[in-house]
């Protein structure tokens, strides 16, 4: 989303749908994240930087819990998806699918497994070929295509077995934002 918002439309979009139960909000901010955001804001990277404080600092978060509870949906804080918390959450509730949207926590075993259709990942590359951290922005740098990829998560990460692989830039975007808004309501509509 062009306005800052971070990932909203992704996250608040899938508050509609009648398949999602809720919505878990992992603890993703960090300190490292919020220094390396300022520095990117001293280096002149002022709209990435901007970004990063706005997507861990911002009101996304209330607006997220607002559009869940306008739904009638249950939001869950936790400190991690592999916490004790988290793992029997998931067992009671029974969750049939997980979905994991912009989380840099590493899924283990024990919590891959209780899903019955298992977990799903929205990475942000063109899968197998664009693994890691941030390999969207690494290929507009480069200019080479960027997209995401929706794929199966297994304990080896970015690995699964790939269900959809979406171009959204050939490689010649300027504006990563722009970039991201497009993503993003791409990523609801594949999703």
């Amino acid at each position: 989303d062009v306005d800052g918002d971070g990932y909203d439309d992704l996250i608040v979009g899938l508050a509609d749908c009648p398949q999602v139960a809720g919505l878990l909000v992992l603890a993703n901010a960090h300190w490292r994240l919020t220094a390396k955001a300022c520095a990117l804001l001293v280096l002149g990277a002022r709209r990435l930087g901007g970004t990063l404080l706005a997507n861990q600092w911002g009101g996304s978060a209330s607006r997220r819990r607002r559009a869940y509870a306008a739904q009638g949906k249950t939001v869950w804080r936790l400190p991690s998806i592999n916490s004790l918390e988290a793992i029997r959450l998931v067992q009671d509730q029974r969750f049939d699918l997980i979905v994991n949207a912009r989380t840099r926590q590493i899924y283990q075993p024990e919590i891959l497994a209780l899903p019955r259709l298992g977990c799903l990942n929205i990475h942000h590359g063109l899968l197998p070929d664009q693994r890691g951290t941030m390999c969207d922005l690494w290929a507009l740098h480069e200019r080479v295509p960027a997209g995401f990829s929706v794929h199966q998560m297994t304990p080896k990460v970015d690995a699964g077995p790939i269900l959809a692989r979406v171009e959204v830039s050939d490689g010649t975007d300027h504006d990563y934002r722009q970039y991201l808004g497009r993503a993003t309501g791409r990523e609801l509509t594949e999703l």
